[in-house]
């Protein structure tokens, strides 16, 4: 798998049931954007950033072009583009004048549906953005506010994971997720029309992949979150999450969280003895020093 960053490794925190888990099947767990608890995320919609008039303006000289300029070709036409071309036929049979005013009018119609066009685009992106599954990781180990969401208020723990270039590791493909209080950007006025008439397709995956899978609110920039969206081609039933395997190598180093049961952390440590032995394991504490974790090595 191609590298998309330099990162020699994430941190992923959760609690001492999932740990366990993990660590016995060696498998990431990925969780599908529905039950994410942000609910903006993987939700994102765009409003088009043009006005019924701008809309109608724009349509009417595309339709313009492509009736009277036969250079023009819709390699895959859509409804919308068949009878734009249909229109072709009338150019000898009524004045230009008569035909373009015609044009116009239905220009102006389909202008006024452009709210239905802006629900049925939303539509679509949704679709693909919830039937994924995705990978959450951070940078950062010391967080007392990721422990304290993701691991259980500090009884789970957290897991490094390595990014290893010698094996089949996802991790390599992960990608930072971008903190703005702005929705991403609607293609350009001109480039959606050509898209509604077949002239020109707009990538929805890479408007899906690319953009409104990897954007959050500000407010969540504390998390410093990387991941890794996986599409599915199929619809998922089921359980809200998949594990799916990776290579024992890629597990590098567990820490038990500051309040982690007595019971919990034994289990854990047996786990690793015998199914993770190059793991290292560390106790994590209240630093003395400062609002902050400290970790101490204990294998």
């Amino acid at each position: 798998m191609s590298r998309t960053h330099s990162r020699e490794y994430f941190y992923k925190f959760m609690s001492a049931e999932t740990a366990l888990a993990v660590l016995r099947s060696s498998s990431l767990r990925y969780r599908a954007p529905s039950h994410f608890n942000d609910p903006f995320d993987h939700q994102v919609s765009f409003s088009f950033p043009f006005t019924e008039q701008e809309f109608a303006d724009e349509l009417m000289s595309e339709i313009s072009r492509i009736v009277f300029d036969d250079s023009v070709e819709l390699r895959n036409p859509t409804l919308l583009g068949q009878g734009i071309l249909a229109l072709r036929v009338l150019r000898d049979r009524v004045s230009k004048e008569q035909l373009l005013s015609h044009l116009h009018t239905s220009a102006v119609e389909t202008g006024q549906r452009l709210s239905e066009y802006e629900r049925t685009f939303n539509s679509a992106l949704t679709a693909e953005l919830t039937n994924s599954r995705v990978l959450c990781v951070t940078e950062e180990l010391d967080n007392v506010v990721m422990w304290a969401h993701y691991a259980a208020e500090h009884k789970g723990v957290c897991i490094r994971l390595q990014c290893i270039d010698e094996v089949d590791n996802t991790l390599l493909a992960a990608r930072p997720v971008k903190y703005t209080d702005l929705y991403p950007s609607f293609p350009p006025l001109r480039d959606y029309i050509r898209y509604l008439t077949g002239e020109k397709p707009i990538d929805i995956a890479q408007l899906v992949y690319n953009e409104a899978a990897y954007v959050k609110h500000k407010d969540w920039a504390y998390e410093r979150e990387w991941r890794i969206h996986v599409p599915q081609i199929h619809e998922l039933h089921g359980p809200s999450y998949s594990d799916w395997k990776e290579n024992p190598r890629v597990f590098g180093a567990l820490y038990l969280g500051c309040r982690i049961s007595v019971q919990d952390a034994q289990a854990l440590i047996r786990v690793v003895e015998t199914q993770m032995p190059h793991m290292e394991i560390y106790q994590a504490a209240l630093s003395r020093k400062h609002f902050g974790m400290e970790c101490s090595r204990l294998r």
